[in-house]
């Protein structure tokens, strides 16, 4: 369904030409989003986690993530995950941190579970979460994991009943070797704040 939904463009809108977008702002985010919860609230919700992670990659100033994903991002070939309500609770104090940053022989790794992220198709997927290092020396991170990330499992998909259909599914970390080009940000809260008007705003739009 997502490979269908990008076919129209969709995706790019919002998204800068140069970058293969198709120009305009977050008002034709949220108008394409709520034009198409009239069809499938879940169809929608997850063409907001697939924009909004857009969102996170351009927001970076870390190139990476833009040049390796983007294209596959707009067309769908490449499902993602936005997994951010936990840092923002975390950041609320409501909650700890789900994924956590540990070191091993000067080697970092990533320790946790995520107990359920939305749009996790199990071929071909990536997602964004916040994480802290262990010993709380430095500030949260902003990172993204793609589905071929050594010691990374997905479970089969959640029986919740309004979510079938919308490949949503649990992430285990059992070590996984942290690639530091996946950072898109080393200051979770800084990021968050940034990113939070396109966040919660294309969220209107399943609500419209």
């Amino acid at each position: 369904m997502l490979e269908k939904i990008a076919a129209e463009g969709v995706f790019g809108l919002g998204v800068d030409e140069a970058l293969g977008g198709r120009g305009g702002d977050a008002k034709d985010v949220i108008g394409f989003l709520s034009e198409l919860a009239g069809y499938s609230q879940t169809a929608s919700f997850i063409s907001w986690g697939q924009r909004t992670f857009i969102e996170n990659i351009l927001s970076s100033s870390n190139p990476y993530a833009r040049e390796t994903w983007l294209e596959d991002l707009l067309t769908g070939k490449l499902t993602a995950g936005t997994a951010l309500s936990n840092a923002t609770k975390f950041l609320s104090d409501i909650e700890d941190l789900n994924v956590t940053v540990i070191e091993e022989d000067g080697q970092y790794y990533l320790k946790g579970r995520l107990p359920w992220v939305t749009n996790l198709r199990s071929d071909n997927f990536i997602a964004v979460f916040a994480t802290k290092f262990e010993d709380d020396r430095k500030k949260p991170l902003i990172v993204t994991v793609p589905s071929t990330a050594q010691n990374l499992s997905r479970s089969e998909d959640l029986e919740f009943i309004a979510l079938q259909g919308s490949n949503t599914a649990a992430l285990t970390f059992d070590k996984v070797p942290l690639d530091e080009r996946w950072i898109l940000s080393d200051d979770a809260q800084a990021f968050l704040a940034e990113t939070r008007p396109e966040f919660l705003g294309y969220q209107f739009g399943l609500a419209f």
